[in-house]
């Protein structure tokens, strides 16, 4: 397209370069137009398709947009592959893997602009919906391996509005990235967790578990007193709990880690 336009010309060694009339300030809304272009070239079952693989990510799985789209998964797969990414040059194929027993096609969209020029013609309710949609495809196809995208899962069901879903998968994304040592990460999915928590009520057991580990997280980079604050409220709602057999070793390995903030 700015090849067509004059933005881009061919210079004395048949190299493109920036032409005399291109102006960077007004080539987002002629790459937007050019999109619009592209996409409006499909029909209507792979534009929705599309639709639904821009909510999943710039990387998305064949058969999560075929059951949220209720295809056929080998058609999908088949028109994605031949029309989408050789004819359209839209979406290029990453890839399969089995995860639970299922065959699983990766794609990811040629340039995220793509992504982003469909993800944001939704307007908010659609969103909501289509990210609950993939969360709980995504959801049944991982089935017990779940926690191994426990951020992605943990992202569709907050975006989705579903606090209840997305607390188990931040508190597990969060404690995998504290044990990766990827602290800001393990952060920010904790302090969600902690947020999330709070305002569903009655999680003390699960309010125990996030302080414990925030400040096993803050005491990992120095941040002592944020450490002895986490601390010492699990060792409050730890109060709250009944008494099971396990609750009592808890207890005491937080008084430790208490009495190791202070040396």
């Amino acid at each position: 397209e700015m090849q067509e336009r004059g933005d881009l010309v061919q210079d004395e060694e048949g190299r493109w370069v920036e032409g005399p009339t291109l102006d960077w300030d007004t080539l987002p809304v002629r790459v937007e137009g050019v999109i619009e272009e592209r996409i409006g070239r499909l029909d209507e079952e792979l534009r929705e398709a599309l639709t639904v693989a821009s909510v999943e990510g710039e990387e998305f799985t064949a058969e999560v947009v075929a059951r949220v789209r209720d295809l056929d998964e080998r058609g999908l797969v088949r028109r994605l592959s031949r029309e989408l990414d050789r004819q359209h040059r839209l979406v290029q194929a990453r890839g399969r893997e089995r995860i639970n027993h299922h065959r699983l096609s990766l794609y990811r969209f040629r340039h995220h602009l793509f992504q982003h020029y469909l993800y944001h013609s939704l307007d908010e309710v659609e969103r909501e919906f289509l990210h609950e949609d993939v969360g709980s495809v995504l959801e049944e196809l991982y089935g017990e391996q779940a926690t191994e995208i426990a951020p992605q899962l943990a992202r569709h069901f907050l975006l989705a509005g579903d606090k209840e879903r997305a607390l188990p998968y931040l508190m597990e994304a969060g404690i995998r990235s504290q044990r990766a040592y990827a602290h800001e990460e393990a952060l920010h999915y904790l302090r969600t967790a902690l947020a999330a928590a709070e305002e569903l009520g009655d999680r003390e057991e699960a309010l125990t578990v996030i302080h414990e580990h925030l400040g096993d997280v803050l005491f990992n980079i120095g941040e002592y007193d944020g450490a002895l604050s986490n601390y010492t409220a699990a060792l409050d709602l730890l109060q709250e709990l009944p008494i099971p057999d396990g609750i009592s070793k808890q207890a005491a390995a937080l008084c430790r880690k208490v009495g190791m903030v202070y040396e």
